[in-house]
């Protein structure tokens, strides 16, 4: 699924249980580099499996 995710100064992801908080957070954690994407992150729902991941992010500045 696509997202798209204006970040401010702060930002407060806030949702019910399973609707997608940490994959945002590991999706940027993977594209900042901290993080490497493991056999366990191909798999929706923990059984069924993709074949490729895609994490595209454009950073731009912003003016405070």
């Amino acid at each position: 699924s696509n997202i798209e995710v204006n970040l401010e100064k702060t930002t407060i992801l806030c949702g019910t249980n399973n609707s997608g908080k940490s994959s945002v957070l590991n999706a940027l954690q993977i594209a900042l580099g901290n993080k490497q994407i493991s056999q366990d992150d191909f798999y929706i729902n923990n059984n069924t499996p993709v074949e490729q991941i895609v994490v595209d992010i454009l950073i731009l500045p912003f003016d405070e």
